[in-house]
């Protein structure tokens, strides 16, 4: 994406891993994480009965709140 000149952000899935890989990627390349998803066995079972999570996970209804006024800052520019 940098090559095409677009901007991006990062929404960490299932975090929570001991696993710190994309986070220190993410700031290497300078790129921004919009949001971290907690791997969570609510979150699986509420994603298997086609329900939305946001409502039902504390703090992740904040967190897309964060990515979409990112999104919209970014085309504002």
């Amino acid at each position: 994406m940098k090559e095409l000149g677009k901007k991006i952000g990062v929404v960490i899935n299932k975090f929570g891993f001991e696993h710190r890989e994309v986070e220190d990627f993410c700031e290497k390349e300078n790129i921004p994480i919009l949001a971290r998803i907690p791997n969570s066995r609510k979150i699986a079972e509420l994603y298997s009965k086609g329900k939305l999570i946001y409502p039902e996970v504390e703090g992740l209804a904040n967190q897309f709140e964060n990515i979409i006024s990112h999104i919209q800052e970014e085309v504002a520019k």
